[in-house]
């Protein structure tokens, strides 16, 4: 009798203790099941407020119809604004009176051109790419203004992009 108590004893320790394991291991797998589902909300919080280091944005932005701001480019030291005429124009860029903001109201002033010059010099285009290089743009915005300050001095049918939403870039 006294063998037979004890064996019952044992039994229902070993069942205790696998049951126990078998609960931990539940737990764990559960653990890890939310662990992964924070990991992919993390990493989808981090892609709407940190940039990539270098890439693309196609934004196909038209500003009444003659002047087009096709992508946004971030490299690490700077952000490149592609943009090109439908129209023939004269066209110089304001060196002056030309504001790129984002909508942190973070300003960043023109570092150069490619395929375009600097006002009063002007030069007649038609579907020309030529680019604006600013500072690069801060991470966390969401849009951005490029305007050209109708008052500025060599101002001359001056185009204004506002509020152009990144919020749905394709970064490539």
């Amino acid at each position: 009798m006294y063998f037979y108590r004890n064996w019952i004893a044992f039994t229902i320790l070993i069942l205790m203790y696998f049951s126990c394991a078998s609960a931990k291991s539940q737990v764990e797998d559960i653990d890890k099941n939310t662990s992964t589902v924070f990991q992919e909300e993390l990493v989808l919080s981090k892609d709407l407020l940190f940039l990539p280091e270098s890439a693309c944005c196609n934004l196909n932005q038209s500003f009444k119809g003659i002047v087009v701001l096709d992508k946004i480019c971030l490299t690490p030291k700077q952000t490149s604004l592609s943009l090109h005429l439908v129209e023939k124009k004269k066209v110089c860029v304001l060196n002056e009176g030309l504001i790129f903001q984002d909508n942190n109201s973070n300003q960043y002033t023109l570092i150069g051109t490619v395929g375009v010059d600097l006002c009063p010099k002007r030069r007649s285009m038609l579907k020309t790419p030529f680019s604006l290089l600013f500072p690069r743009i801060k991470d966390g915005f969401t849009s951005f203004d490029l305007i050209e300050n109708e008052k500025a001095k060599h101002a001359h049918n001056p185009w204004a992009f506002t509020s152009v939403d990144v919020t749905n870039c394709k970064w490539n």
